[in-house]
């Protein structure tokens, strides 16, 4: 048997309530520290739908208890020969899903680590949508679950095998070599970091602090650096697409005086965070103000997709199994291409609606939530971690449409298939 403690305390900080409250605060900082010129759009229709719809959100999550829980040890008792066989079947599944995926962009669709940015991007479009990329797809994310059982259960497997499960989830993000995709890195490096912090029970240090930060600032450098390739792969001039550019940062360009230092330090080492830096403020700040354009030509076009847009990748599915009329998201996005937070794809099946709609998600988010923070049930603390990453991105971009689906498929999947039976939870006073 093997005798688990859950880690209320740090649960208790990445509850959906906190997320999203935690997601504004953080989108405010934002504006204030970062470089850039704000172009505002927002008009009273389209705040008034934000506000309602994270205010619905956030109303929905009282409806499932959360008492922080004090004094008391969360036990959870399992048997390990269920453990061990819960990591091989993940292992398998997201090995498979793995390779599937290396085989489909390296063989099927012809990309190569020879090849640019821009013309791997173009067949990794080109070549989308065959049977191998779906199986992958379907499959990738339960290589997420060997690391995530290596964190939480210390003595599981030695040093060794818990790095080859690190690198099995990393290996995830391919396609951010060969294509320069930012947001294919994120999500590992996120939901690692999240599983890593849970495993640890530390208490807030110096130590930790400076850790964090160092590891923030070597991913920003990486960050910058593939934009930097991609963006001379396309041959785009650096200065206009901090200022000028018709894509992410037309709403919030550089202002002129942060240029004229990035330019002054092009040829010094620093110039890649400079621009790390810059790039990331627009990239998290630009979406909220894209969100009121969207808005509206969708309400030109006088239009709803119920479910086909932020769930598309299943519709897409069906499209080719039962031969379904296909629907063109892309074309209702004023700026194709473009991130316009959460809500574009969310306005663009519910509208209005989706103020309602918000409050259902609130719930079920904070019914997850209390399955591990109450119950002990750490199989969904998968889903917890990915739901919280969802919330956190919630004012910049919608994480569930597309890739996000998939991982959400095999989230829900996996506590499931881990028959909750196997195991029995205590709560123990802590020792004085």
């Amino acid at each position: 048997m093997y005798n688990l403690e859950i880690n209320t305390s740090f649960l208790y900080y990445i509850n959906p309530e906190r997320a999203v409250i935690t997601a504004i605060f953080f989108f405010l900082l934002l504006l204030i520290i970062a470089p850039i010129h704000i172009i505002n759009t927002l008009d009273v229709a389209s705040l008034a739908y934000l506000i309602l719809a994270l205010s619905s959100f956030l109303l929905g999550t009282k409806l499932i208890r959360r008492n922080r829980i004090r004094n008391k040890v969360l036990n959870v008792i399992i048997e390990k020969d269920r453990i061990l066989k819960i990591y091989r079947i993940s292992t398998f599944l997201g090995i498979l899903g793995v390779g599937f995926r290396y085989i489909d962009l390296l063989f099927v669709r012809g990309m190569s680590f020879f090849y640019s940015t821009l013309e791997n991007f173009d067949s990794a479009i080109e070549g989308s949508g065959n049977l191998l990329s779906i199986c992958s797809a379907f499959l990738i994310y339960f290589a997420f679950i060997p690391f995530t059982l290596d964190m939480i259960f210390r003595n599981l497997h030695t040093k060794k095998i818990k790095v080859l499960s690190l690198i099995l989830m990393l290996s995830t993000a391919l396609i951010t070599l060969l294509t320069g995709s930012r947001n294919a890195l994120m999500i590992p490096l996120l939901y690692g970091m999240i599983v890593f912090l849970y495993s640890k029970r530390r208490k807030f240090s110096l130590r930790l602090v400076v850790i964090s930060a160092f590891v923030g600032l070597i991913v920003l450098n990486v960050i910058g650096s593939l934009f930097l390739k991609r963006l001379d792969d396309m041959k785009f001039d650096r200065a206009s697409v901090m200022s000028e550019f018709e894509g992410y940062s037309n709403k919030v360009p550089a202002n002129q005086n942060f240029v004229n230092f990035m330019q002054a330090n092009e040829e010094k080492c620093c110039y890649t965070t400079l621009f790390a830096y810059l790039h990331v403020s627009q990239y998290f700040t630009h979406a909220l103000f894209e969100f009121p354009i969207v808005k509206k030509h969708i309400d030109a076009e006088n239009i709803h997709l119920y479910g086909k847009s932020t769930f598309g990748v299943f519709y897409r599915l069906f499209e080719k199994l039962f031969g379904l009329e296909h629907v063109d998201n892309v074309k209702y996005n004023a700026r194709p291409g473009i991130w316009s937070t959460f809500f574009f794809n969310w306005y663009l099946d519910f509208g209005w609606l989706g103020i309602f709609f918000m409050f259902g998600f609130g719930v079920y988010c904070q019914y997850i939530w209390s399955k591990v923070y109450i119950k002990g049930n750490i199989f969904y603390l998968p889903l917890v971690i990915f739901l919280y990453i969802i919330l956190l991105f919630i004012l910049n971009l919608n994480m569930i449409a597309g890739a996000g689906t998939y991982a959400l498929f095999a989230f829900i999947i996996f506590p499931r298939l881990c028959k909750i039976k196997y195991y029995r939870v205590l709560e123990i006073k802590k020792n004085e």
